[in-house]
């Protein structure tokens, strides 16, 4: 009997093999699956290039991304070979204006600025929902830039802006009305001159900050336009996530410290005051170079659209110049428009870094922008929403 035992424990141990060795193992992706394989990696972070990387793309995410011997190309896949070029996060354009046209949004698009975020429309309930509406569809298209957008600017009657409220209470609930519609973001402005001689009533401190909860509230930030330094400290009171535009005169370094301090990020615009001119950019750009030496984050962002004069379409060539010149890096202009500019836009568990999980936006070019930051104009390769929109 123990003989009979043993034999009957011994025929299922073998049946157990035979039927582990047979059981069905992990599946391929139900997506197919592209590989940009021979890429120097800058992943968005800061952190230094990572040369001969693969990245893993499937559907319109990524798989994984690393060095070569740490990730594994499943069989079957799409092989695109980067022969060295560096591979890095699609653009991001944190500040345009006119953003709802598709000829420009194809434009940005072809020169690997994937994103941009429009920073004010009309303040007519049918204009906001058809803007809203269009934009709907526009990011259903890969060829064009996805497109974030803010509700119109905020403002007191006859005040610098198209959306205007009277109290608190209105503030609110149009603010919850603009993103009922769908803005993705809110944006005030504490505006109140104009050279030679223009003047607006400016939005009363306790209605801004009424306004920042309701988007806090709603899990959305808040910008504020100004242009003059004074009002930073105004920015600071009503508690916003960012301030749009450097000032063009000199800021307070109790102002900058505060704003580190509050994790305030900064679109310096640099190239509007290019455009300006009038003497205005050396002190936008002082400024820009004092916040970022104080441990200051900014995003990269143009005010393309928000002013007279032609402004870089596509890559944002003279945004890029003058940020060096203010003192960032190349690795830190690039952070700028990418990682930061996804913080501005919201999307940072979406968009700008390269890492298993967002959305496919890379932008492969000759050359490394690390070390040289016109290299981001030798486009080799546009990927949006896993989808190649330009090759070479």
């Amino acid at each position: 009997m123990r003989h009979k035992t043993t034999l009957f424990l011994l025929i299922l141990c073998i049946l157990s093999i035979l039927f582990s060795s047979c059981a069905p193992q992990p599946s391929a992706p139900a997506e197919p699956v592209t590989a940009l394989i021979h890429a120097r990696l800058i992943d968005g972070t800061g952190a230094a290039p990572l040369e001969d990387a693969v990245v893993l793309v499937s559907a319109d995410r990524i798989l994984a991304a690393g060095p070569a011997d740490h990730v594994n190309i499943p069989a079957g896949a799409t092989v695109i070979d980067l022969q060295g070029a560096t591979l890095l996060p699609g653009l991001i354009n944190a500040h345009v204006h006119t953003g709802f046209d598709e000829e420009k949004l194809a434009a940005w698009a072809q020169a690997g600025v994937t994103t941009v975020r429009d920073m004010g429309n009309s303040g007519s309930t049918a204009s906001m929902e058809a803007n809203y509406a269009h934009k709907a569809a526009i990011n259903a298209r890969p060829e064009l830039a996805r497109l974030v957008a803010s509700t119109p600017i905020i403002s007191p009657p006859q005040g610098y802006g198209e959306l205007t409220v009277s109290s608190t209470q209105d503030a609110v609930e149009k603010v919850n009305a603009a993103l009922d519609l769908g803005a993705d973001l809110v944006k005030i402005a504490f505006e109140d001159y104009r050279p030679p001689s223009t003047r607006w009533p400016l939005l009363p401190l306790d209605q801004a900050q009424a306004i920042v909860e309701a988007g806090h509230q709603r899990g959305v930030r808040t910008s504020a336009h100004i242009t003059w330094a004074k009002y930073a400290q105004t920015c600071l009171d009503a508690g916003v996530d960012e301030i749009a535009h450097m000032p063009m005169d000199p800021l307070d370094d109790a102002v900058i410290a505060q704003a580190v301090e509050q994790g305030v990020m900064w679109i310096p615009t640099l190239e509007l005051w290019d455009r300006v001119g009038q003497g205005t950019l050396p002190s936008a750009i002082e400024n820009t170079r004092r916040f970022v030496a104080a441990g200051g984050q900014v995003a990269l962002g143009t005010d393309y659209g928000g002013y007279p004069g032609a402004f870089d379409l596509g890559l944002p060539v003279t945004e890029l110049q003058r940020m060096q010149e203010a003192g960032l890096s190349p690795m830190q202009v690039i952070v700028s428009a990418t990682r930061n500019g996804a913080v501005a836009c919201g999307l940072e568990n979406q968009l700008g870094t390269i890492e298993a999980g967002k959305i496919a936006d890379l932008l492969a070019v000759s050359g490394d922008p690390s070390e040289d930051l016109t290299a981001l104009q030798n486009v080799r390769l546009v990927m949006h929403n896993g989808v190649v929109i330009r090759g070479e």
